[in-house]
């Protein structure tokens, strides 16, 4: 299992992967607002939590223009 420095350095990425994909002209999706993580080990998503956040990937990519 992870511990506690794993967990708050987790905490940290939403706000580094949003300046990255500002940066980048990317889509971000934050899962912390989507799915939430399992209680097996806090950190990764349970079934319903990659269900949920499949159909945002897929939304997100649905709403895009692509060339």
């Amino acid at each position: 299992l992870f511990d506690e420095v794993s967990i708050e350095k987790s905490k940290k990425l939403p706000d580094i992967y949003k300046k990255l994909s500002e940066e980048l002209n990317v889509i971000n999706i934050d899962l912390n607002k989507i799915a939430e993580t399992s209680e097996t080990d806090v950190l990764h998503y349970d079934e319903e939590g990659h269900k949920k956040i499949a159909e945002a990937v897929l939304n997100a990519l649905i709403s895009q223009k692509f060339d």
